[in-house]
This record gives C-alpha cells, sequence and structure tokens, in this order.
C-alpha cells in the first residue's frame, strides 16, 4: 500500500539513487522525464507532461512520480533524457511500481516499449505477404509489382515496361556477350544489345 505525500493529491512512489558515469565518478547534470496521459493503478487520471530533475551533489537523485506499472493504457512508461554536464545524453525508460520507494536500477524497463522500438520485417515475412496478395493492389513506389514470383535471396525486383509491373531477376547482370556482343568492336552489336536489353526487361 502506497502513503499518500501530503504534497501530492495522488499516492507518488520515491525513486532516489546515485548516478555515475561509465568511469566511476559520480554524474552531474539534469534528468528531463516525461510521460503521456495515463490511469494508474489507483485509478487517478495523470495529465501528460513533463519534468526536470537536477542531479545533486554526488550524482544523487530522488524524486517522486505517479506509479504506471498496472495502469491504463498498459505498458505505459516513463521517458528520461539524462543530460550530463559533459554534453552527453542518453535515453532509458522508467516503469514505476506500485510501492513506497524503488531506486532507478530496480525501475529501468528491460525492453525498449514498443511504440518506439524499430519494427523489422524477414525476408520469409515479406516474401508471404506478398504471395498472399495475389489479385491484390501490391505496390512499390505506386507501381504494380509481381507477387506471383516470391524473391529468393540474390534476386532484385527490375521494373517490366511489357507487364507494367515489377519482376524477379535472378541475376541482376546481364553479360551481352551471351547474346552475340562483339566487346571488341570489330562488328555491330546492336541487335545483341536490343536482344540483352530485351531480355532484362522480361
Amino acid at each position: 500500500m502506497l502513503v499518500v505525500n501530503l504534497a501530492h493529491a495522488v499516492p507518488v512512489c520515491t525513486v532516489s539513487d546515485i548516478v555515475y558515469r561509465g568511469d566511476g565518478t559520480p554524474a552531474q547534470g539534469t534528468l528531463v522525464i516525461s510521460w503521456p496521459a495515463f490511469t494508474s493503478a489507483e485509478n487517478k487520471a495523470v495529465a501528460a507532461g513533463s519534468m526536470s530533475v537536477a542531479i545533486g551533489a554526488g550524482g544523487a537523485v530522488t524524486l517522486a512520480l505517479v506509479p504506471n506499472e498496472g495502469g491504463d493504457p498498459a505498458n505505459t512508461y516513463y521517458k528520461v533524457v539524462y543530460k550530463l554536464n559533459d554534453g552527453s545524453t542518453s535515453i532509458e525508460y522508467w516503469s514505476v511500481p506500485n510501492v513506497i520507494a524503488t531506486t532507478i536500477s530496480a525501475i529501468r524497463s528491460k525492453i525498449v516499449p514498443a511504440n518506439v522500438a524499430m519494427q523489422v520485417a524477414s525476408r520469409q515475412y515479406v516474401d508471404t505477404a506478398i504471395a498472399g496478395n495475389i489479385g491484390n493492389a501490391v505496390k512499390i513506389h505506386g507501381r504494380d509489382i509481381d507477387p506471383a514470383a516470391p524473391t529468393a535471396s540474390g534476386d532484385k525486383l527490375v521494373w517490366n515496361t511489357a507487364a507494367a509491373r515489377f519482376k524477379t531477376q535472378s541475376n541482376p547482370w546481364i553479360d551481352v556477350r551471351d547474346y552475340g556482343a562483339d566487346c571488341n568492336f570489330n562488328t555491330s552489336s546492336d541487335t545483341a544489345l536490343a536482344d540483352a536489353l530485351a531480355a532484362a526487361t522480361n
């Protein structure tokens, strides 16, 4: 159960810790803390906002925050930007529990919140998504691609003017000599070049 600080209208958790630099000396600077609007587990509405907290002598940090753990929406985090006096900055996310007091090391998020995490799609996922969209409008830069031909490793998509869509091409290089081009310029290679270009777009 939380103790209600008379200076606060809702229960808060006191966060206290010592912040160090990588070289082991106490940090100096400021924490800039921001948060989205949320409803606490105690059913108290918390407006979105921000605050700055100076890192005290010897790297000491003490501040009070409304617990966001168990609140609504779920997975709401405090975003904390460390602005140290040497010019360095770093960002971390805090999930504050429903307790009277805690430390920074105890509330640092072990994962990056989903709303800030980089979303990565695997090649298999993209190919499956494309294959599953046969007959639907699948486009790259506003142009249709051929959903019936999922790409393989090393393939590239090339624009096929005749088909008016992107198609896969296994080998990004076409050797014009395979089409009869004379690279010594002894004879005309116009026909061979035209055939190579036609092959590249089909």
